[in-house]
């Protein structure tokens, strides 16, 4: 089960330019919760469940953020 993070339910100071792997990451635009795993040059491959399989997709790192609060008590959409 994919988690996402909705458009405008969180607070733009809440997102920081992604600088390492191996962070859960989100593309500023709202989007599934997903696992940087690899930096080439501009780029960043991402890795998420999605309904049935893991997807990958390759997203410039200008469109990619990280979450400095992503719990629960941030947003109710990724409660359990």
């Amino acid at each position: 089960m994919s988690r996402n993070v909705q458009h405008g339910s969180f607070h733009p100071d809440d997102l920081v330019v992604v600088k390492e792997t191996g962070r859960e990451v989100v593309l500023a635009s709202g989007g599934p919760v997903m696992l940087l795993e690899t930096i080439e040059g501009e780029s960043g491959l991402c890795s998420w469940c999605g309904d049935v399989t893991v997807e990958r997709h390759v997203f410039p790192l200008a469109c990619l953020r990280y979450l400095s609060r992503i719990g629960p008590e941030h947003f109710p959409e990724l409660r359990a």
